[in-house]
């Protein structure tokens, strides 16, 4: 039976129950067997699995792994380009895709109000509108060299969220949010997007690049209409998935690993 180990923070694990007992009773109809591994219980000894797939915004707890030749979904660089805003946005710009300026550090070509996130945010998280200069370098000092700083894109406080499942497209929503953050999660309204293809092609330019397995890319969609790349997620949530669409989406996670074994 192929083993694979399935790893979770512990707070994300509880968080997420229901869903990997659905990823797991998805990998026994497949003849593999899917162990849940906490990142900070991981085992140092024993055989190895067949696969890791990698549910943290840890990079470095898999790369031994994949070092020693462990398949790991995703690889250990996708992880570590999601969970730096800064370097996914380096990148999308590298590709010719749509961006909006972003700075480390305030400059004269900032105009009020600004959004200010961390590096390694997520969910909506540490991400916060500043409307003046003192406002500003309250955040600064409050984030420290983790800090991006971004112009305020209006945008009707939405944006889209895409899932890519190695070079497929699975499912978009448009997120609206009540306030300038459009996240699901913080109360924000979702409705299924169909994907023009124009921002399809920026979608490929990323996945082909990354060599990605599994991941949400979100853009913001500017008052011109234009998409403007805003970052990638791994591990990505998909609650607004399984509210909106009816595909199996634990199966289809499940078929696709293992066809990549």
């Amino acid at each position: 039976m192929i083993q694979g180990w399935l790893l979770y923070e512990r707070a994300d694990a509880e968080l997420n129950e229901s869903f990997i007992r659905m990823l797991q009773g998805a990998a026994r109809e497949k003849n593999c067997e899917l162990h849940l591994q906490l990142a900070n219980n991981i085992p140092l000894t024993g055989p190895l699995p067949h696969f890791i797939w990698n549910r943290t915004r840890d990079s470095q707890l898999v790369a031994h792994y994949y070092a020693l030749g462990v398949k790991t979904f995703n690889i250990p660089v996708v992880n570590a380009i999601a969970n730096d805003k800064l370097k996914a946005q380096q990148l999308a710009r590298s590709l010719d895709i749509p961006c909006i300026a972003t700075w480390t550090e305030p400059n004269t070509e900032m105009i009020y109000p600004v959004v200010v996130k961390t590096k390694d945010g997520h969910g909506g998280k540490e991400v916060v509108l500043c409307t003046t200069e003192a406002e500003l370098n309250e955040r600064l000092c409050l984030f420290g060299e983790n800090s991006i700083i971004q112009p305020f894109i209006s945008s009707n406080n939405q944006d889209v969220r895409i899932w890519v499942l190695g070079k497929t497209i699975i499912g978009a929503v448009k997120r609206t949010g009540k306030t300038f953050k459009s996240n699901y999660t913080l109360g924000g309204t979702i409705e299924i997007f169909d994907v023009p293809a124009t921002l399809a092609q920026y979608v490929a330019k990323l996945v082909d690049t990354l060599q990605s397995d599994y991941i949400g890319i979100d853009f913001l969609v500017g008052e011109d209409g234009q998409f403007y790349f805003n970052e990638i997620e791994d591990p990505v949530g998909a609650r607004s998935f399984f509210d909106l669409y009816k595909e199996d989406l634990p199966t289809l996670l499940i078929d696709y690993l293992l066809i990549q074994l």
